[in-house]
């Protein structure tokens, strides 16, 4: 039992420390960012930024290229019925973001949506077969927080193949740095640093309470003792004996009682041959 609080206990405390880091990061990046910078796509696409938060006017989507885990409506993949399915209970899409209408080159930015209209026509284009995923580029203004590329899944990686590149950075659409959200996982964090810390002086004062003879005090066998815990004070049980309460400690010899039993005797017999 011992050994598995110690298990719940560093797990929560591993939890907790992730919480307040995140946490951390998420205050310094409101601090840092107090409002999304304005950038150009081939700016944003030579500069590769691994965070911030931006706003890019002239990029180009395709709802025909969502991708959500190992589904994708990209043109060169071919959607199996599990993975159309897969993308008609979609909440949240990857699209790649393209710097203009024609391009054919892999894009450098790939925008993870929940955007209501945007998941109603992947949907639909899903609904539909092969042949009918395609679909034309439309302009879109994209802003949010840049995610590191490592973030993209690689099954997400994997359907959209050659559409994107190693590169591709990820803009978190609709997300902005918020105090509020970063003092939440702050204030998550330490509440659970302040439950564990609770705990452990319960257990701590629990362990500390444990009345304990050492040897030097029994200069008998320990077997040769009844130990009576008298309380001083008549409303406090005897098992509730902790540092704060006067407590008397009475060692009866139990040998001596044996000795004493055993001369009664002895002076009975005598009375009884007189």
């Amino acid at each position: 039992m011992r050994l598995i609080g110690v298990i719940i206990t560093i797990l929560l405390f591993i939890v907790a420390a992730r919480l307040c880091v995140t946490g951390d990061q998420m205050w310094d990046e409101a601090n840092i960012y107090p409002a999304p910078e304005r950038i150009t796509y081939e700016k944003f696409s030579a500069e590769r930024p691994l965070r911030g938060w931006y706003r890019i006017d002239d990029g180009w989507i395709d709802a025909g290229e969502a991708a959500y885990g190992p589904a994708s409506l990209h043109p060169e993949n071919k959607v199996a019925t599990r993975e159309a399915e897969v993308l008609r209970r979609a909440r949240e899409v990857y699209v790649p973001l393209h710097r203009s209408p024609k391009d054919p080159s892999a894009a450098d930015i790939m925008v993870l949506t929940k955007d209501p209209d945007l998941l109603t026509a992947v949907r639909q284009l899903a609904a539909g077969s092969a042949s009918q995923t395609r679909a034309e580029r439309a302009p879109r203004m994209v802003q949010g927080m840049v995610r590191q590329p490592g973030d993209l899944p690689e099954p997400v990686r994997e359907a959209l193949g050659k559409s994107i590149n190693t590169q591709t950075i990820i803009i978190e659409e609709y997300v902005a740095p918020s105090h509020k959200s970063a003092a939440v996982f702050l204030g998550a964090g330490g509440g659970i640093f302040l439950v564990l810390a609770v705990g452990w002086l319960i257990v701590w004062r629990t362990e500390k309470s444990r009345v304990v003879l050492p040897d030097d005090m029994l200069p008998y066998e320990e077997d040769d003792y009844d130990i009576v815990a008298e309380d001083a004070d008549p409303g406090v049980a005897n098992n509730d004996i902790d540092a704060g309460t006067d407590t008397t400690i009475e060692i009866e010899d139990v040998n001596a009682a044996d000795s004493a039993i055993t001369d009664s005797t002895s002076n009975f017999g005598e009375l009884n041959s007189d």
